[in-house]
């Protein structure tokens, strides 16, 4: 009866949590009615189980939901609400924060108001520090500017920590660098300086800091174009570009400044609010340097659905998974609200959810978890929490040769004994087995510190994997390539650029997240640190990548107003493979014609308002040939597409391609895929397809594709 009476007024909690309230305890009615704790972020990697060696902590997030339904993090509990059931073995010494004191089980909850949360069990392990490695191994900063370092430990049982906060610091020459007990470098003066860390008689890996004289030429802000509802958070980060081509994220150092304060505030870390219906412009100013300007809309727009994914997971207990809930306005737009939502666990004694979305399965059995904002409830996400053990570990690439002063990012799959695989990546226990040459951070980023062979491998749970070779060399960049080479897209829209480096021994690599990225006109374009473009407003610019002193390629970027206009999207979706949306009228006649049969007048229910041009299946066909003659995006093998590629395309870029791309889709597609003597014909607005013989009075839209 116990259960049943759990379970029904769970249910009911579930169907009254609505949004987030940091307000909540000032109601004079309000009731707190449960309470979740969870691990948050947990400090152990290499092991399922929550677990921390002696002598190290492990914080904890407390969750309250209300009678009003509403949710929040209980910031406002101090030590004596949380309790150790042994505090021979583990104590809370701070609010939140677990410290092992001794080897033993521990078992955890906090409480208030008589409400007592779910229990989680701690282990506290007699693992040692046998190595600290800290990353990044290398660094070049400007004068006055800072770095942040991380202390990660290997123990003796083949797991690791973030012990940042714990190690001592030291930096051999304090008046060039300086750093906090939280690992964060500043440049002093121009100079050399070497750091180090140590704990338990442990010394680290030295990191040798090169400050520079270079100044900050430019700031550029990402997202450059932010829409909103009231209430609703947007993170901004902010990115120098310096004297020197290099380029660091300032994002919690420049001064932030929103034009109306009353619509939209910026915190010291760039978390951007919605406050009122209106517009507004967001600046960045360091060192009086100012960024571009962002233009930011706070709308007065209702959710209407929120939909989490993915919609059903299987895993095993103690390996995370993220989840996103997506929320659809009343306006048509949507928009991640993962951070926001009130996240409600129907047993929290199977899998918790801290308040970012990551799910952990504490124990094996089933349970539903849904979301919560403003009264919308989500769908329902079915857990299903196992108790499959890893049985190997697979690490790629297999073998990694790279240039000193390179990254290359490793991948862990762990294969279980239910026949499943699972990407531990961020999770698994990293190991160099020399960290003067190679470095790897709790993530698997390898860097190549200095020139020499060495190891790598992966463990978790006890298993570890093969040992992948890893050869650094002298080699250095040569030449920078930016694809595509040509970019032309609507404003508001977004396009992955890649950046690949060529060095002197002829090999290659991607170096797209370590380059640092310009745009000569950021009222027209940015691009982001990950090399993520950002069309702002109708015009033309050109953009580049540096590193080590060598300048890319410059591409050329059109941004227009829409695809009604002489604008043509020409959509990378990965490996270089290319798709035009089907053109328009005023595009056509800039670029000198092609044959078509009809106009037709696209509406904005599915497409931009405008004139858009009808073909034949042969017109289609010679429109992509028009293509290859115009050398489009410098390209001359454009063809019509597949009824496959364009099924991808519809497939990856949900709900449609007017929604994601701006694409005009209210007429079918053209397709080479031929049905005996007929073509199929492919839907971009809602996945549907049929086949027509390729007759003079049947006139359809044309997608062209051109691959590397």
């Amino acid at each position: 009866m116990k259960t049943i009476k759990l379970f029904y007024s769970l249910l009911v909690l579930a169907f009254l949590f609505g949004c987030n309230s940091e307000g909540a305890f000032s109601e004079p009615d309000l009731q707190l009615v449960r309470i979740d704790i969870m691990a948050s972020p947990i400090v152990t990697n290499g092991t399922s189980d929550l677990t921390i060696p002696v002598g190290v902590k492990q914080g904890f997030v407390a969750i309250g939901y209300f009678s009003d339904g509403t949710s929040k993090k209980l910031t406002d509990l101090n030590v004596s609400n949380w309790h150790s059931s042994d505090n021979s073995v583990a104590v809370f010494s701070e609010t939140g924060f677990l410290l092992g004191t001794d080897i033993g089980l521990a078992t955890v909850t906090a409480s208030k108001d008589g409400i007592v949360s779910n229990a989680l069990d701690v282990n506290v392990t007699p693992a040692i520090i046998t190595s600290i490695t800290l990353t990044p191994s290398s660094v070049a900063i400007a004068k006055g500017q800072e770095q942040q370092l991380v202390a990660t430990a290997i123990y003796s049982d083949a797991t690791s920590s973030n012990i940042t906060d714990s190690v001592v610091w030291e930096s051999s020459d304090l008046s060039v660098a300086t750093i906090t007990p939280a690992g964060i470098l500043a440049g002093e003066d121009i100079g050399t300086s070497v750091l180090i860390a140590s704990k338990d008689g442990m010394m680290s890996n030295s990191v040798n800091v090169d400050v520079t004289a270079a100044v900050i030429t430019s700031i550029t802000i990402t997202p450059p174009l932010v829409t909103i509802t009231k209430g609703q958070k947007q993170q901004l980060v902010a990115t120098a570009i310096y004297s020197d081509k290099t380029s660091s994220d300032i994002t919690n150092s420049v001064n932030w400044m929103p034009l109306k304060p009353a619509i939209t505030t910026v915190t010291n870390n760039g978390l951007l609010t919605g406050q009122e219906v209106g517009n507004t412009i967001v600046i960045a100013i360091k060192d009086s340097v100012v960024s571009n300007s962002i233009h930011v809309d706070v709308t007065d727009a209702t959710i209407t659905s929120i939909t989490i994914t993915p919609p059903s997971i299987t895993v095993p207990k103690g390996q995370p998974q993220q989840l996103t809930a997506t929320a659809a306005y009343n306006d048509h737009t949507s928009s991640d609200i993962t951070d926001t939502v009130s996240w409600i666990p129907l047993n929290p004694a199977i899998a918790t959810v801290t308040p970012d979305g990551k799910l952990v399965g504490q124990a094996v059995g089933h349970t539903t978890i849904t979301a919560s904002q403003n009264g919308i409830i989500s769908n329902t996400v079915n857990i299903e929490i196992t108790a499959a053990i890893i049985t190997d570990i697979v690490v790629s690439p297999a073998s990694v040769t790279l240039a000193k002063g390179q990254d290359q990012q490793l991948v862990a799959m762990a294969n279980y004994t239910d026949a499943s695989s699972l990407d531990i990546t961020n999770t698994a226990t990293w190991f160099s087995f020399d960290s003067a040459i190679t470095t790897v951070t709790n993530t698997g980023l390898l860097s190549g510190s200095n020139i020499g062979n060495t190891l790598v491998s992966a463990s978790m749970d006890g298993v570890t994997s093969a040992l992948i070779d890893v050869e650094v060399s002298p080699a250095i960049i040569t030449d920078i390539t930016i694809l595509p080479a040509s970019i032309s897209m609507v404003k508001g829209k977004t396009q992955q650029l890649v950046a690949t480096a060529t060095y002197s021994d002829a090999s290659s690599s991607d170096i797209t997240s370590s380059s640092a990225w310009d745009a000569l006109n950021t009222s027209v374009a940015v691009v982001d640190p990950s090399g993520l473009l950002s069309g702002v407003q109708a015009g033309q610019t050109k953009v580049m990548a540096f590193k080590q002193e060598v300048t890319s390629n410059e591409i050329n970027i059109n941004i227009c107003d829409d695809l009604a206009g002489s604008c043509l999207d020409i959509f990378d979706t990965g490996g270089g493979v290319l798709f035009t949306n089907s053109p328009s009228l005023p595009y056509l006649e800039s670029i000198g014609g092609s044959p078509y049969t009809d106009l037709f007048l696209q509406t904005s229910t599915s497409g931009p308002d405008g004139v858009m041009l009808l073909f034949t299946w042969q017109q289609a066909n010679q429109l992509c040939t028009t293509y290859n003659n115009k050398n489009l995006a410098g390209r001359s093998n454009w063809r019509l597409a597949t009824l496959a590629e364009l099924s991808t395309l519809y497939t990856n870029n949900s709900p449609n391609m007017f929604v994601t791309r701006g694409w005009p889709i209210g007429s079918m597609q053209w397709t080479t895929t031929a049905n005996g003597s007929s073509y199929y014909l492919f839907d971009l607005k809602d996945g549907s397809s049929q086949d027509l013989p390729p007759m003079d009075y049947y006139t359809h839209f044309a997608s062209c594709v051109s691959e590397l």
